[in-house]
């Protein structure tokens, strides 16, 4: 681990995927939107610019479907172009959309209690959502100090494999049981510690669910070692997740189990701030 381990390393490369060979929403207004819908998806997980060859090839679209889309987004503001490269990325009217959502969701004033977290531990923390086989970090508050690891929204990993990926699986509606079955296997191995066997991970989330709390130990990225407890609403249902992360050498059993308390205050806090609903 370098002085700053960011969480540029883990971002998943967006999978190309078709988006032009729906049937029932060829020729109709519907195919249009999911297309437009699909570029603007990829700028969201591309950490760069993008050209029309770039968005064609991930998106198996033909170039001039690409281009018609790629300038009405420019008109809009929703991309911008670089004229010198004639590359493209996210424009201002993405990151006012961006900005709504954030205030309307709750997103803003829970990123203070997580900034607050993070200076009272003194170590990085994020809050995630579950997105189908993956956790997406929805806010992160960097670590100050100079051995660190840190992750940007956006950055997903295997739910498996990580302390907020198995807070939200343990405190799932459904069982431990149902919610492994339900995952695509075999589970990836990310370290020599990944939980791999769905047996083991299994007694692992029925553990979680009786103490309330998880912890990744090196599982998804060798060296960080993180605990996390599940954000839920006033009325029990399960809304998202939040946890806090550092190098190995810091995060001691001792210092992992002195967060918790102060996580799930945090976590309740948060909690009256998000929607009741998952985001």
């Amino acid at each position: 681990m370098t002085d700053t381990t960011e969480g540029s390393l883990m971002v998943s490369t967006p999978k190309p995927h078709s988006v032009g060979g729906n049937a029932a929403a060829a020729g109709t207004g519907t195919q249009a939107i999911s297309r437009t819908l699909a570029v603007l998806t990829l700028f969201r997980e591309s950490e760069g610019d993008l050209g029309i060859s770039d968005i064609a090839k991930s998106l198996t679209l033909s170039v001039s479907t690409v281009h018609r889309i790629v300038r009405a987004l420019v008109d809009e503001g929703y991309l911008s172009q670089d004229l010198a490269t004639e590359r493209y990325t996210l424009g201002r009217s993405a990151m006012l959309l961006g900005e709504a959502a954030n205030r309307r969701l709750g997103l803003d004033r829970a990123k203070t209690v997580v900034e607050r977290l993070r200076d009272e531990l003194g170590e990085s923390v994020n809050l995630g959502v579950r997105d189908a086989g993956e956790m997406v970090v929805v806010i992160s508050a960097e670590s100050k100090q100079l051995l660190r690891f840190s992750q940007a929204p956006g950055n997903r990993l295997p739910v498996h494999a990580t302390a907020m990926g198995k807070a939200m699986l343990s405190h799932s509606a459904r069982s431990v049981e149902d919610e492994v079955a339900a995952l695509d296997m075999p589970l990836r191995r990310l370290t020599r510690k990944t939980i791999t066997s769905p047996t083991t991970l299994c007694r692992e989330l029925t553990l979680i669910r009786r103490r309330g709390y998880s912890i990744d130990d090196q599982e998804a990225i060798e060296g960080v070692r993180c605990v996390a407890v599940p954000i839920l609403s006033p009325e029990g249902d399960l809304l998202a997740a939040m946890g806090v992360q550092g190098p190995a050498v810091r995060m001691t059993d001792e210092k992992l189990k002195r967060a918790v308390r102060p996580l799930r205050s945090a976590a309740q806090e948060v909690a009256h701030l998000l929607p009741p609903r998952p985001l």
